[in-house]
């Protein structure tokens, strides 16, 4: 008897064949990607548990602590359902494509390096991503520059001086919630009490 597996995505065939550490189809041959059938399957009755700081696996159907290859075989595996992502809205979609920057008229350069722009980064990201599109918060970055943290955190600081200097810092609070600079120094602050803490220490 087989053992259930997830279906190959090209012919729906349960049925493997293990050669030189790689998973192939038996039905049609083709190669699967790496850790298709491990014990990780994303089953809806798998489970990740914390007892005591340490990390194990519980099944919640059999409800009994597995150990690693349970999962192999198992006839009630269940797959779980993941819901595609929210199509963005036009309204958005046009606000985005109307972005500008109060840094620099020309959007097509980097503003970092030089080079040809590939991305247009929100200096202000997350929730407030859509205030920084409306207030100009939005710089041209390539693609080397935009994956650089110390380059996106330098131009959130960047970000803060010029909306204080252009609207009040009151507003910034209002609107963003938050003092970023401040943060910074809390963060910096703690990191270097906590180094001579340890120094002390030892």
């Amino acid at each position: 008897m087989d053992e259930k597996y997830q279906k190959c995505p090209h012919c729906d065939s349960t049925r493997r064949i293990y050669l030189n550490n790689k998973i192939y189809c038996r039905k049609c041959y083709s190669k699967l990607p790496k850790g298709f059938d491990n014990m990780f399957n994303k089953c809806e009755h798998l489970k990740i548990r914390t007892k005591k700081g340490k990390k194990y696996l519980y099944c919640s159907l059999q409800k009994k602590i597995l150990e690693k290859g349970d999962c192999y075989g198992c006839e009630n595996k269940k797959f779980k359902k993941y819901k595609h992502l929210k199509k963005q809205s036009s309204n958005q979609r046009r606000k985005e494509s109307k972005r500008f920057s109060v840094f620099t008229n020309d959007m097509e350069i980097c503003i970092e390096c030089g080079n040809p722009k590939e991305d247009k980064h929100e200096c202000i990201g997350g929730s407030n991503r859509s205030n920084s599109i409306k207030y100009g918060l939005v710089v041209p970055f390539c693609r080397r520059c935009h994956n650089n943290p110390k380059i996106r955190k330098k131009w959130l600081l960047n970000a803060q001086d010029k909306f204080i200097e252009l609207h009040g810092y009151n507003l910034f609070i209002k609107i963003f919630k938050m003092d970023f600079k401040k943060k910074q120094e809390r963060l910096l602050y703690g990191n270097i009490y906590n180094s001579t803490l340890n120094n002390n220490n030892s």
